[in-house]
């Protein structure tokens, strides 16, 4: 969800998010793992209905000049532990939460990333 609305809200940077957690859903599409994500989003006139989830790779971590955190640092790689690259953001977990929950979460990830985006240019 952040980065859909980070790379709906900047032209200048691009946003590209992976989970820690997404290995058994790499093969499946967004609208069949996490259809209420999509369904919000849509909302916002942002289709990732037929996105798959991406597995986040030391890789992507060295590409990155920021790396935004939204789990507990105990999942995090022991690669990223330390890295002056991360930003942590207080966001619940919407796994088998209702819709109004992923309409707050959304609301939150929209402040957080107007924020951000201010703040790198």
């Amino acid at each position: 969800m952040a980065e859909e609305l980070f790379n709906a809200s900047t032209t200048n940077n691009i946003g590209i998010s992976a989970g820690t957690h997404t290995a058994p859903f790499s093969e499946q599409k967004l609208k069949d793992v996490a259809p209420l994500t999509v369904q919000v989003l849509k909302e916002k006139n942002i289709d990732v209905a037929n996105k798959n989830p991406v597995r986040l790779s030391k890789e992507l971590t060295e590409f990155a000049d920021k790396i935004i955190v939204i789990t507990d640092k105990i999942y995090l790689p022991d690669y990223l532990q330390n890295s002056d690259k991360l930003i942590f953001w207080d966001i619940k977990n919407g796994e088998g939460k209702d819709y109004e929950f992923h309409v707050a979460m959304r609301n939150q990830l929209e402040k957080l990333v107007e924020s951000l985006i201010k703040k790198i240019g």
